[in-house]
């Protein structure tokens, strides 16, 4: 499974598990900086949360790691 496929899986979790509105609540490519966090989620039109995909099966490494906190400390 790629990044893509995992993603689209994460999309339709967060509207079908978490009852977020896809269309309302979250925004893919969420603009941080000229950088791009796969996923904002907002609540009452404020960022709660920020997702990084990547594709099922890869081991996170270091690199993963400092994208992610990178992108919650600058946001």
């Amino acid at each position: 499974m790629n990044e893509s496929d995992t993603s689209n899986i994460i999309n339709d979790m967060l509207g079908e598990m978490f009852g977020y509105d896809k269309f309302f609540d979250v925004t893919t490519e969420y603009k941080i900086k000229g950088q791009y966090a796969d996923y904002g989620v907002k609540i009452d039109d404020k960022l709660t949360f920020i997702i990084e995909v990547k594709a099922i099966g890869v081991s996170l490494n270091d690199n993963h790691i400092f994208q992610a906190s990178s992108y919650a400390s600058t946001e």
